[in-house]
């Protein structure tokens, strides 16, 4: 299959959609498919020739080092209809503009599209947005639109409709982030997250004040000067080491006990479930995507930030109650793996394919 992804912001940048459309084009150029991305991310580190796939970039020099270029969405439609894709899948996130341009051109040209979703459309900005561009004809019928959960699909669907949007979760390598722990004394908290405002860093740091756990928040972003002020003044047992690779979250893995997501516009999170597939007990706000998976066996939900505090707070005191959940997820592989998640990509192909058949 001839198969495009067009995304705004592409590795080298660190996020979930970064990380999520670079696993799914590997995965899917081993399954023997011929792979483009188009994307306005410079490729700073000079790493597109050791891809498997081809990359293509539209970069347009601006003063803050945004992935955007005025100049893409005629350029990746003029290439699309070059290679003549079996299907265009894009990826937008909260701000994604040449995939929100290139969607009602696709449309015209009749070819077949999936638009994932990535991240929670705020009901009292992003829906009425969305709205007002659905009745523009910006977001054309015949694209078939997923969400990462069933929470994004929910948001979408009140502005699609029901029948036009399905949920697509992430993939994840579970056997990659699989490791064999290591013994340690008391309860270890490990979080990989970006220090931004939708992750809610600060709640977080008050939850593992007030129940005196010890931990390591891996990550960068322009709230990591402020942790760093902030655990310094309390004298908190937190280290806040910057963004780690995925070896060397890996090995911090193997030495923890619980994964923290606080943050309740979390649309799935990537980082949680493959700390998940490594065997961590996961700590959630209920309210988030990632929230709605998390059963009692995996780990714990909560409706407030106040709950969350309490539970980690009895975890950390009496460690033992984590080690049942830990044994189920190292026992139990996700049902994120890439053999479940792949298939039902193919899927929303063929489904998109038969839409603009119709």
């Amino acid at each position: 299959m001839r198969i495009i992804h067009v995304s705004d912001c592409f590795a080298p940048s660190m996020g979930g959609i970064e990380t999520q459309v670079s696993h799914l084009a590997e995965r899917q150029h081993m399954a023997g498919d011929g792979v483009t991305v188009l994307t306005c991310s410079p490729d700073v580190d000079n790493s597109d020739g050791q891809r498997p796939y081809r990359v293509i970039r539209s970069v347009w020099p601006n003063p803050v080092g945004a992935p955007v270029d005025p100049r893409a969405p005629r350029r990746f439609l003029a290439m699309i209809e070059k290679l003549q894709p079996d299907v265009v899948h894009l990826h937008q996130g909260e701000l994604t503009p040449v995939v929100q341009a290139l969607m009602p051109r696709l449309a015209q040209k009749n070819i077949p599209s999936v638009v994932t979703v990535h991240s929670v459309w705020n009901p009292t900005t992003g829906i009425p947005l969305m709205k007002l561009f659905a009745s523009a004809g910006k977001l054309p019928g015949p694209i078939l639109f997923a969400g990462v959960s069933n929470l994004v699909r929910g948001r979408v669907a009140q502005v699609m409709g029901e029948d036009n949007v399905q949920v697509l979760p992430n993939g994840v390598d579970t056997g990659q982030w699989a490791v064999e722990p290591v013994s340690h004394e008391g309860l270890h908290v490990a979080v990989a997250t970006r220090f931004a405002p939708r992750k809610r860093v600060p709640a977080l740091l008050r939850m593992l004040q007030h129940a005196g756990s010890q931990a390591v928040i891996a990550g960068e972003g322009p709230g990591l000067p402020w942790a760093r002020r902030y655990v310094a003044k309390h004298r908190l047992p937190i280290s806040l080491p910057g963004r780690l690779s995925a070896d060397q979250l890996r090995a911090l893995y193997a030495e923890s006990d619980v994964f923290i997501a606080p943050g309740h516009a979390e649309a799935a999170s990537i980082a949680a479930a493959e700390a998940q597939a490594a065997g961590l007990a996961i700590l959630s706000r209920s309210q988030s995507g990632l929230g709605e998976r998390i059963s009692s066996q995996e780990g714990a939900v909560a409706a407030t930030d106040a709950e969350m505090a309490e539970i980690l707070r009895q975890w950390t005191e009496k460690p033992e109650l984590v080690v049942p959940i830990k044994k189920y997820n190292r026992e139990h592989r996700l049902a994120l793996d890439w053999q479940e998640v792949l298939p039902q990509t193919y899927e929303c192909y063929r489904r998109a394919q038969q839409r603009f058949l119709a």
